[in-house]
Parts: C-alpha cells; sequence; structure tokens
C-alpha cells in the first residue's frame, strides 16, 4: 500500500495535526543528520504526527519540530548513536524510530526506558509498511517490541 492509500485508509480515525511544511521538514533534517523518507515526508505534509488506536496498537506520531529535541532529550544518540532516530512511541515506552544502519532506513522500536542497542527490534521495512501492518490488525502491541 503506498503512502497516499495509507492516508486514505487512516483519514477517518487518524487524530491529524496540520500538516507540516517542507521548510521545517528540510530543517528537521539538518537537525538529525539524515534524509527522512519519502513516504514519511509526504506523511508529515499531511499530518505533522497525531494519533491513532488501530484494531491491535496505538501509534503516536511527534511533530516534526519535536523530533530533534526528543532524540535528545531520550538520549538516543548517546545510546545507538546518530544512525537511530526517534519518530514516536506506542503511546507507552515503546519507541519507534528509523534505523539507518543499512542503505534504506527501516522501523525499529525499543524501550525509552532501557535503551538498549542490543534489544532494538526491526519492525518493518519501511514507515509505510508499518502504518500498512498497523491498518491490516498485523502490528499489536504483543509484537511491535520483542
Amino acid at each position: 500500500m503506498n503512502i497516499n492509500n495509507i492516508i486514505k485508509a487512516i483519514t477517518p480515525t487518524w487524530q491529524a495535526q496540520t500538516g507540516t511544511p517542507l521548510h521545517e521538514i528540510d530543517n528537521l533534517e539538518k537537525i538529525i543528520h539524515q534524509k527522512l523518507p519519502k513516504d514519511y515526508r509526504s506523511f508529515l505534509q499531511w499530518s505533522n504526527g497525531g494519533s491513532c488506536k488501530f484494531s491491535k496498537i496505538y501509534i503516536d506520531l511527534w511533530p516534526a519540530g519535536l523530533i530533534g529535541k526528543l532524540n535528545q532529550e531520550y538520549q538516543i544518540p548517546k545510546y545507538l548513536g546518530t544512525n537511530h532516530v526517534a519518530i514516536g512511541t506506542d503511546g507507552s515506552s515503546i519507541c519507534i524510530a528509523f534505523d539507518y544502519t543499512n542503505s534504506q532506513p527501516r522501523i525499529c522500536t525499543f524501550d525509552l526506558g532501557d535503551i538498549d542497542p542490543s534489544r532494538v527490534s526491526q519492525v518493518g521495512t519501511s514507515f509505510s509498511n508499518v502504518m500498512e501492518m498497523a491498518i491490516m490488525g498485523s502490528l499489536t502491541e504483543q509484537n511491535i517490541y520483542k
């Protein structure tokens, strides 16, 4: 499912925020020293963060203007390096992040209360992939973090 279809599917239930202007997305990339995936950039243009209770998982994505600050406050670069960029949570202590250790960033999760590189879980191949999993019910509170 592409990002446009994902947005259409979640529009009725996503607690959307006003979309992020492109210059703010570009500024975020400078702050995190990473290029955001195109699907996530498109999503931010539609909704600057927001949240939704899907059938089996809650997802709360941070506004673009807070991502750099929250990554620093949670000390994510200290524990995981700059190849991991947190973008939200499951509404609790499980953090949802981009993992830039490979050529294509993937989605991973880790516990904000115990950030341990050996306990980072790979969840999906892309932002769109993870959102589709949430829509379809295959991403759950039980399997978002192992």
